[in-house]
């Protein structure tokens, strides 16, 4: 087969451009596979390439806004192989615009910030971040975005800071696509397709629920917790302590932080009904209700966060113990630095001598808790005493010197106890369910649209749900803007339907099902 020069000098110059950013990877190693897909011409070129060989077609692309595309570490590959298969669909020049950082100074080219959040447990540290450094001057880089005119695609929330962006975006003619995740992110396009849908019909929504939750696959649930975490447990731990409002059948309820986890409801899915789960009150729902557009019109407004049931009688019980607390304490100041157990009885308020010559065990560690009135259900208690046991607070080892709080203790074990092996799996459920009410004497109906994925292992290299629900949604925001799909300048959340029409359909071809059903 004849190769048009015309075609590959291009085709070329993006391999090229990918070789400078995709460290270990040799041009031989491109070029011969290259060759093997029949492409000699071109691996040829790979070859003899010179530096000078780019510059006359690095021009054609400079007129276009460049793109950030943010995620976590393991959405990278992810995101790349989505835009590349689909950036065949396109243009080939397409490609010339889409910039991943390293997170390294790229010449002039400077990566703003970029951070992940979930309902899960607020902001996920910059390990997490490869996507952008995390800088401390903001303004700074804001004003890199606007002068370099590159779009930004990010998961993080749009919070007041970056909606005062916005007039600046569309005057630089960019666009800054804000919770282009999970959650934020397919929750929102999701719900707007439902919203969007029943008004086009004149229907009135009458609720909206919605319940998101990052949690291990039944398989990878085998602890007292029945919960994994894949980051630094502070996140999650901190978010348990988070005050929520929302609307219940026309009433406001506020929940205090500190009754959060008391506040936490049996739930349950009627097509999944091997999950028992339960679902915590997240933060301010009302503030969706503005979002999308149902504020008026809603009787019920509730976002809520998915455990396993039993988790938050757990953790409040670990509450109530001290283990969350944040001041350092004075026992982990000493030069003489205490054991685990040791300082679990100090919490427990159990002199040492109470277990002179024995070990601690679930038992002991129950009745301490019965004894101090922690907790008034003898089954809690012992799964409580389990879960201590479970991460080690019960051993005769050091504590370490960084451990200047409880919450420092705790957040350590867990980290080291409860983390996902290698070949456990994660999964990530989204479940909305949606009440509306038609005019003229139509049956009202009850929209449920669900998410369910699991972590998927390939090669003995395993991704998780989040990571492909998380990365391959920012992807697809980069793909559109760069096929020029999205045309709105601005900052944006992805509940437009030139955003998430097209979303949808690609997050469903590339095997993220969606399920939708009405009764």
């Amino acid at each position: 087969m004849c190769e048009d020069n015309g075609f590959l000098m291009p085709l070329l110059d993006i391999l090229l451009d990918k070789l400078r950013i995709c460290k270990g990877i040799s041009y031989a190693a491109v070029a011969a596979h290259v060759d093997k897909s029949g492409r000699r011409q071109l691996a040829a070129m790979l070859v003899e390439y010179k530096c000078s060989s780019t510059n006359h077609w690095r021009g054609r692309y400079r007129s276009r806004p460049a793109l950030e595309l943010f995620g976590t570490i393991q959405a990278r590959p992810l995101a790349c192989d989505l835009f590349i298969n689909y950036g065949r669909c396109y243009k080939h020049e397409f490609l010339k615009d889409f910039f991943f950082s390293t997170g390294q100074l790229q010449k002039d080219e400077q990566s703003p910030p970029g951070e992940q959040f979930s309902r899960d447990g607020g902001k996920r540290g910059p390990m997490q971040v490869p996507g952008g450094r995390v800088s401390a001057n903001k303004d700074e880089d804001n004003k890199n975005l606007f002068k370099l005119r590159k779009h930004l695609v990010t998961t993080s929330y749009v919070d007041d800071s970056v909606s005062q962006l916005d007039g600046e975006a569309k005057s630089a003619g960019i666009t800054i696509l804000g919770e282009m995740g999970l959650d934020p992110g397919i929750d929102h396009m999701m719900a707007m397709k439902i919203v969007n849908e029943a008004h086009e019909k004149r229907g009135r929504i009458k609720s909206f629920t919605s319940y998101c939750g990052g949690l291990p696959s039944p398989a990878a649930a085998n602890n007292p917790l029945a919960y994994k975490f894949s980051w630094n447990p502070v996140g999650a731990i901190l978010a348990g302590r988070n005050s929520a409002t929302y609307r219940s059948h026309g009433e406001r309820v506020h929940v205090d932080g500190n009754d959060l986890y008391r506040a936490a409801m049996k739930f349950r899915i009627s097509d999944l009904p091997a999950f028992a789960l339960e679902c915590l009150p997240n933060r301010d729902s009302l503030t969706y209700g503005d979002i999308y557009g149902i504020g008026y019109e809603a009787s019920t407004i509730f976002r809520g966060t998915l455990r396993y049931e039993g988790f938050s009688e757990i953790m409040e019980t670990l509450a109530r113990i001290g283990f969350f607390n944040t001041e350092p304490h004075l026992t982990l100041n000493f030069e003489n630095r205490p054991t685990y157990v040791s300082f679990l009885l100090e919490l427990l308020n159990t002199p040492n001598g109470n277990l002179a010559g024995k070990v601690m065990g679930e038992n002991d560690v129950m009745e301490a808790i019965l004894g101090l009135g922690l907790c008034q259900e003898q089954e809690i208690a012992m799964k409580t005493a389990k879960t201590i046991v479970f991460l080690g607070l019960h051993e005769e080892i050091e504590v370490p010197v960084s451990c200047k709080s409880a919450l420092d203790v705790i957040c350590l074990r867990m980290e080291e106890r409860l983390a996902y092996s290698k070949t456990e799996q994660d999964m990530v459920l989204l479940h909305h369910e949606v009440e509306v009410e038609f005019p003229d004497g139509q049956p009202a109906k009850k929209h449920k649209a669900t998410l369910l994925e699991f972590g998927r292992t390939e090669n003995g290299k395993t991704t998780t749900a989040m990571a492909s629900t998380v990365g391959i949604t920012a992807a697809i925001g980069a793909l559109l803007l760069l096929a020029d799909k999205i045309k709105t300048r601005g900052v944006l959340r992805p509940i437009e339907p030139e955003v998430y029409v097209p979303a949808l359909e690609i997050l469903q071809a590339y095997g993220i099902k969606l399920l939708e059903k009405m009764d």
